[in-house]
């Protein structure tokens, strides 16, 4: 668990903020949208810092963790998006979460666009690339808080398998 303040300094968050700044693009529903580097759909940022060090980290952990510099951050997290997009690093559509509520949002939203297409659970594994019985797990966690679950989703520009 750290704070912001005890893993950067000014100058450090001075420069990175400044890279960061380079590299976003704001569209019409408020996302910054990332342009730069990604690992695994996941913003990241890498930047030479003052006296040679390099610095290489998930844009997302950055500015959630600028945002809100005095709660403390397990190293592990995740990071969601509210919009949808997983190129908007705005701290405001940004939240820290689970390994498989991040999975869940994308599954989940896919099945949403694509599910009229198909007849069964296994017709939707198999387009999707997974087993039936994961399309069943989150179709069920769907069904259990759609609210929930559709204001996540909303918007969410997944990676387009078979689509």
């Amino acid at each position: 668990m750290a704070k912001f303040d005890e893993l950067y300094d000014v100058d450090s968050v001075q420069a990175i903020q400044s890279a960061i700044d380079s590299k976003v693009e704001m569209n019409e529903r408020g996302c910054m949208i990332w342009t730069g580097r990604f690992a695994h759909r996941s913003p990241i940022i890498q930047v030479r810092l003052k006296g040679g060090k390099a610095f290489y980290n998930s844009v997302k952990r950055f500015v959630v963790m600028k945002a809100e510099p005095d709660r403390d951050f397990p190293e592990k997290y995740r990071y969601c998006n509210t919009c949808g997009d997983y190129r908007c690093i705005n701290p405001e559509h940004v939240f820290p979460c689970d390994v498989d509520t991040a999975k869940a949002v994308e599954v989940i939203a896919w099945l949403k666009h694509n599910s009229l297409r198909y007849n069964s659970n296994i017709e939707m594994a198999k387009a999707y690339g997974c087993s039936h019985i994961t399309i069943g797990k989150y179709r069920k966690m769907y069904q259990q808080n759609p609210d929930v679950w559709d204001k996540l989703v909303e918007g969410f520009n997944y990676a387009k398998k078979n689509d």
